[in-house]
């Protein structure tokens, strides 16, 4: 049985770091080489994501389109369903919206940022309320709406939410009440494995119909015949990444990483090549897609299970190429080669 049979069409997600003209031609190979949706960036202090989604809109007929993804902190609740409702019509009905606690911008803006477990489940809530049309009047926590409403009639009433996290408490959340969940940067079977559980086992105490919280791998990727080049990237970007959330780190423990004295160091000074040095080439694979199209096959095949309802890359450029060979080398050269048969542990839906 081949992936390409049970899951959905992968997805792709695109950085606000990109010039308008870049944008506009990987939405348009996106949509020839045959992705499912686009993601697109929301970081504090790029290009407006809004903006870009509808540049995207008007280069495209079939993507889904959404923001990867917004916070409740620097967008209220309120404002986050005007501009979704807006990309649905300017779309005709293509939007999606994808929420997360947020990072960038909220320390320099001086915004609180509390109780973020909580603060996605009333902006949810208000969200929803603020789809169907009606007057609003929502008395949360953190949130609060008195008499809002949209003033343009919404083209649905209801737009699949998903929420962005690697977080348990998070992920139980999304088994309550979420559409989907954007499992972030989880190249590792057991990781997927325990998220998933922790989002079923949520929407079952809920009384939730069985799989109705969507599973979908969201992955960094960098394909290349230059492995060497590629893993260079990469290392660079997890690097990074590590300087970012440095010392929030219990994540690396369930991806199988143990971060040693010196990457400590490194990170808590912001060292970027001292962070780099330290990492192996499986570090990097925990975390990410790296290396030939026949590789990254066998790399993302052993993480497909019969819960994973779509895979979203995000790619990355590596000396010698540019972005738009990894997005066109994952739709034609590796999706159509992974085969759930090839590897251990595979459990048939059927």
């Amino acid at each position: 049985m081949r992936a390409t049979d049970t899951i959905d069409a992968p997805g792709l997600m695109l950085s606000d770091e990109l010039t308008p003209h870049e944008l506009i031609r990987l939405v348009e190979l996106a949509e020839a080489v045959g992705y499912s949706e686009l993601w697109y960036t929301d970081q504090r202090f790029w290009r407006d994501c809004y903006m870009g989604l509808t540049v995207a809109a008007q280069h495209s007929r079939r993507l889904r389109l959404g923001p990867g993804v917004n916070d409740p902190f620097t967008r209220h609740p309120a404002g986050i369903a005007m501009a979704i409702a807006t990309l649905d019509e300017l779309s005709e009905g293509r939007a999606q919206l994808g929420l997360g606690v947020g990072g960038s911008g909220i320390t320099q803006m001086w915004l609180p940022k509390e109780k973020p477990v909580r603060a996605l489940r009333e902006a949810i809530e208000l969200i929803r309320a603020m789809l169907t049309g009606d007057v609003v009047r929502y008395e949360g926590e953190l949130f609060h709406l008195d008499g809002g409403r949209l003033g343009f009639p919404s083209v649905r009433p209801a737009i699949p939410i998903s929420v962005a996290s690697h977080s348990p408490q998070v992920l139980r959340l999304c088994g309550r009440c979420a559409d989907g969940v954007l499992l972030g940067n989880m190249a590792n079977r057991a990781a997927i494995d325990d998220a998933t559980r922790l989002v079923r086992d949520a929407e079952q105490s809920a009384h939730r119909p069985a799989r109705s919280v969507a599973i979908n791998l969201r992955l960094e990727a960098c394909i290349a015949e230059d492995e060497g080049a590629a893993l260079a990237a990469m290392k660079r970007r997890f690097a990074a990444r590590l300087i970012a959330s440095y010392p929030q780190w219990e994540y690396l423990e369930r991806l199988g990483v143990s971060p040693s004295p010196a990457l400590r160091n490194a990170a808590e000074v912001k060292a970027i090549d001292g962070v780099v040095a330290t990492l192996t080439d499986a570090d990097v694979r925990t975390t990410a897609l790296v290396g030939s199209p026949a590789a990254v096959a066998h790399q993302l095949g052993a993480l497909l299970t019969p819960d994973v309802a779509r895979v979203t890359i995000r790619p990355y450029s590596c000396a010698g190429q540019g972005l738009a060979a990894t997005v066109e080398a994952f739709m034609t050269q590796v999706w159509p080669a992974v085969d759930w048969r090839a590897h251990d542990g595979f459990i048939s839906p059927v």
